[in-house]
């Protein structure tokens, strides 16, 4: 099913073609950065990808505030603060059996003139806490290997990705 938070509609969606009718309990779900949700039912098959419709509701977005907009190559304990960084849901769970969260931010910097994509090691977060527009801190670690220049940065939770920030690796 795929729920379109404005309308208030729940739409059924194709069962993946491995598992037509699979109980809910064979079968995993993880939502990716990209937004999109991988599914696998512990079947020889393939590992499916699911691409909802686009579009994020507005208020879901986590927000960066106070970024650090000059950074130096590999450094440690980088440190972003902002709203709903970990997201409004831990995301994916079935019971006792299986707990993917993802209520965590995820680090993600874009290289402006090549359009390389990095990712930052997070870790140390203030909180866990998924209630709306709560007040949070992490820090990550940037690459050795990422090359000096300008960057987009954005944090990424639950597939959702925050407002988009200027930095500089240096």
């Amino acid at each position: 099913m795929e729920y379109d938070p404005p309308s208030g509609i729940l739409s059924p969606t194709a069962n993946p073609p491995n598992c037509p009718g699979d109980p809910s309990f064979i079968g995993h779900l993880m939502m990716l950065p990209t937004g999109q949700i991988m599914f696998t039912d512990f079947g020889v098959g393939p590992v499916q990808i699911y691409t909802p419709a686009p579009g994020v509701d507005p208020v879901a977005r986590p927000t960066i505030l106070l970024p650090s907009n000059s950074l130096a190559i590999g450094s440690v304990n980088n440190i972003m603060a902002g709203r709903q960084l970990n997201g409004l849901s831990q995301n994916n769970a079935y019971g006792d059996d299986y707990q993917g969260d993802t209520n965590f931010p995820l680090v993600r910097l874009t290289n402006t003139a090549t359009g390389n994509v990095y990712w930052a090691l997070t870790h140390d977060e203030s909180t866990h806490s998924i209630a709306p527009n709560t007040f949070a801190t992490t820090k990550y670690d940037l690459p050795a290997t990422i090359p000096a220049g300008s960057y987009v940065l954005v944090a990424i939770t639950s597939g959702v990705t925050s407002n988009a920030v200027l930095v500089t690796v240096h």
